[in-house]
């Protein structure tokens, strides 16, 4: 099974009051790879997807998250029996699993959307709001 992989940013996680929680997320560590579960998972409009990962714990954690909160989008082979199992879970069987193609069309939008949200940032970096 292949599946759109990417990794958990390296930033620190903030609590409401604006002090840090943990680096990384509160489930996944920095650099943790998370895959997306296919078709269906990811609400554009809300600027989040469904991903599965292993925890902080050890264990799979399957949850929505924000895609600004992943980085390095590629296409991988899905070799971990649990992460495989966790992803089939969620699909049961109603959906296909992920084309090469589509996988790929996925990943190369998702970095290039995150350059070009970047190089926006820089460039109107000093603009008052």
């Amino acid at each position: 099974m292949i599946a759109p992989v990417a990794n958990i940013v390296d930033q620190p996680q903030l609590n409401g009051k604006g002090k840090v929680e943990c680096q990384g997320t509160i489930h996944f560590s920095p650099e943790t790879k998370v895959y997306l579960v296919p078709y269906g998972s990811y609400d554009i409009a809300m600027g989040r997807a469904r991903v599965t990962g292993m925890h902080r714990d050890g264990k799979v954690c399957e949850l929505w998250m924000k895609l600004e909160r992943l980085e390095n989008w590629k296409v991988e082979e899905v070799e971990d029996n649990r992460i495989i199992s966790s992803i089939k879970s969620f699909i049961g069987g109603r959906v296909r699993e992920w084309h090469p193609k589509e996988a790929q069309d996925f990943c190369d939008w998702r970095n290039s959307t995150i350059v070009d949200w970047y190089e926006y940032i820089e460039k109107h970096k000093n603009e008052e709001v």
